[in-house]
């Protein structure tokens, strides 16, 4: 299992490199050159990426597991077919010399079917495992910010309960970061005094005064300081 987890990842890093916008250096430059036939750098460099063999074994990976999820592959010809005409219209006569940077329509497909097949397939794993998911991550849709100061964040919590948005609150509180719904679960890198107040949250709604958090650390001289963060939360969502 274990190879097979390597196996997977190489093949992973080795296709990202191979579909990356890779620059070829002098281009136009002749490898071979005579009796009509004109070979450069970017011929060659186009029939290597044609023929990665990473892909291939990508494809047939993606192929098999799917194979024995029983993932209704149906849909997923579908959506690569309604991929393949938005191009051609939104392209227009580009299309080909853009399909051709890619490999050609054949190669571009297929390798636009393993990604719609590896959705597919975690979609599925989803499905069929949701409940022990649900019960392992318990995931919940909250609204975080902190501060270091405490009236600060006791202010934002005064300002939302006075009807102020969240967004808004925050920004007049300093936050200067965009702040939206999150999914949040036990493996979230969050502190331990936000997520047992996320995962206990039988509601929906803002907290009633600021979660604080105590951070410990050892200064140079071998004392200890602590460090508080606090922190405002609105639980916006318990469905998983």
């Amino acid at each position: 299992m274990k190879k097979l987890i390597v196996l997977c990842l190489a093949t992973l890093m080795l296709t990202a490199c191979s579909q990356s916008q890779t620059m070829v250096s002098d281009p136009d430059a002749k490898i071979i050159s005579g009796d009509g036939v004109n070979y450069t750098k970017q011929d060659l460099f186009n029939d290597l990426k044609k023929n990665d063999f990473t892909n291939i074994v990508l494809a047939d990976l993606t192929e098999k597991i799917a194979n024995f999820e029983a993932v209704d592959t149906t849909k997923v010809d579908e959506e690569v077919t309604e991929y393949i005409n938005d191009m051609k219209e939104t392209y227009g006569d580009s299309y080909e010399a853009i399909i051709e940077y890619y490999g050609g329509e054949e190669s571009f497909s297929d390798n636009l079917r393993s990604n719609y097949l590896l959705e597919a397939i975690e979609e599925k794993y989803c499905e069929t495992n949701y409940d022990s998911l649900v019960t392992e991550y318990t995931p919940v849709l909250a609204k975080v910010v902190s501060f270091e100061d405490q009236a600060t964040a006791e202010k934002m919590i005064a300002d939302i309960n006075g009807g102020a948005g969240f967004e808004d609150a925050a920004k007049t509180a300093g936050i200067q970061t965009t702040v939206s719904d999150t999914v949040y679960t036990k493996v979230s890198d969050v502190n331990n005094e936000v997520w047992t107040y996320l995962s206990e949250a039988e509601t929906i709604g803002l907290c009633d005064s600021p979660i604080v958090s105590l951070k410990d650390s050892t200064n140079s001289d071998g004392s200890v300081s602590t460090t508080q963060t606090y922190y405002v939360i609105e639980v916006t969502g318990l469905d998983p």
